[in-house]
């Protein structure tokens, strides 16, 4: 077994701490590092995991032991580390929160672009994910005393990038965790080449909103949960379609679409309709894809709205699309360069230079938290940070942000002659 804990980023004057997380081992060993670490890092305990009713804790445990053995086998390396019997009905150890207590609204931008629509001839998803700096209270207008409010964490002020080699069950990975330690994926890339990142889908919030905070009376796969479970598990679109279609969904906080990608160019949204009823896929058809947080099936008429706070999903989705559409192909910078014109960064600069939003603008906390670059040919990953922002005096929006950091997904899988799958070196 090998475990490496690092921290890329020290937040103090700025906003994050970044840490980074190397494992290679069996998937129990896996889920018994991580709670320690979250042990010593976030205070969690074993009370943080009883259950109200522990038929649904039987039922959850089950549910893993069938369709995610994986999890299951990282769930009794949790247990494990609390001295506790992974059976016991009393808990559920499939989650490892930390700085999350009440609902999730993350928002985020994302392209994908096929092969051929890069000058390398290279597969890509360019993403943006953006949430408030604030802490719980922040965020969700809690009424707390200053002193207390300042003890608290930023809900994202912790992220983790994984990089995960089990060598019992499931693909190598690359991702970013946050709030969830063992499943709680927000984007990542796996060594087959695919794909993966959320967006919350704010159309569902607008209509019926049903969270179910917290691992209590509730059995299936999360919306955190998700993203981990495809890079698991699937090494193409294709199989993703298969395993999603057999997956009981649920949300514990709000409700998500997704896009996944491989590196052979294909794509598609996942999406439910808006009573959850039954599950949408909006087809990329090896053409380059875009989507954000609204009901992307709804949003096709190609025209760029005037920006609002209210409508700020439809003109990012629409100015992307736009940018996208503009040529044939692209380097990896101007993919840079089309998902840092829909960034918060910019988004709040537009709305500045109107005076009817320059109160409002300025007091927005939400950032671009993270801009991840995903190379699904090569297995290569670019990510950047915020770090912090100023507004100057003459009404000009300034933000800092890390440096670039470069990975490379361990294990990538290529292809050989005679179609046969390698793991290279790792």
């Amino acid at each position: 077994m090998h475990f490496q804990h690092s921290t890329l980023v020290k937040g103090k004057d700025i906003f994050p701490t970044v840490r980074h997380i190397q494992y290679r081992g069996t998937n129990f060993e896996l889920g018994r590092q991580l709670a320690e670490l979250n042990i010593a890092n976030h205070g969690d305990s074993l009370e943080k995991h009883r259950v109200v009713d522990p038929v649904y804790a039987r039922a959850q445990r089950e549910y893993l032991q069938r369709n995610w053995p994986a999890q299951w086998e990282r769930a009794r390396g949790v247990a494990s580390a609390f001295g506790a019997d992974p059976e016991d009905d009393r808990y559920d150890f499939s989650v490892l929160w930390y700085n999350m207590d009440l609902p999730l609204r993350p928002g985020c931008s994302n392209a994908f672009y096929p092969p051929h629509r890069s000058t390398d001839g290279h597969a890509y998803l360019s993403r943006n994910y953006e949430f408030s700096t604030g802490t719980l209270a922040d965020v969700f207008g809690i009424p707390l005393p200053p002193e207390i409010n300042a003890q608290l964490a930023a809900m994202m002020g912790e992220p983790y990038i994984m990089e995960w080699q089990p060598t019992d069950g499931g693909y190598t990975s690359w991702t970013i965790h946050s709030n969830d330690l063992l499943g709680g994926a927000f984007d990542g890339m796996n060594s087959a080449g695919l794909a993966v990142a959320l967006m919350a889908d704010e159309t569902a919030m607008g209509t019926l909103h049903e969270p179910h905070m917290g691992p209590t009376d509730k059995v299936g796969i999360g919306e955190l949960q998700i993203v981990r479970l495809l890079l698991d598990s699937c090494a193409t679109v294709a199989e993703a379609k298969h395993l999603l279609l057999g997956v009981k969904h649920l949300y514990q906080f709000v409700p998500c679409h997704y896009i996944i990608a491989d590196a052979s160019g294909d794509s598609f949204v996942f999406q439910f309709s808006l009573g959850r009823n039954h599950e949408r896929f909006l087809e990329g058809g090896g053409e380059a894809q875009v989507c954000s947080n609204h009901a992307i099936l709804d949003s096709q008429n190609g025209e760029i709205p005037t920006l609002t706070l209210a409508n700020n999903s439809e003109w990012r989705y629409a100015t992307l699309q736009a940018r996208v559409n503009d040529r044939d192909r692209f380097t990896p910078s101007e993919m840079r360069a089309n998902s840092a014109a829909v960034s918060i960064s910019q988004l709040t600069q537009l709305l500045l230079e109107d005076p009817s939003f320059r109160t409002i603008a300025a007091n927005v906390d939400s950032r671009t938290l993270w801009y991840t670059l995903y190379d699904l040919t090569a297995g290569l990953v670019e990510v950047d940070f915020y770090l912090a922002s100023s507004l100057t005096e003459s009404g000009e929006y300034i933000e800092q942000r890390s440096e670039i950091f470069s990975f490379a997904v361990p294990g990538k899988i290529e292809e050989v002659a005679g179609g046969e799958r390698i793991a290279l070196p790792i």
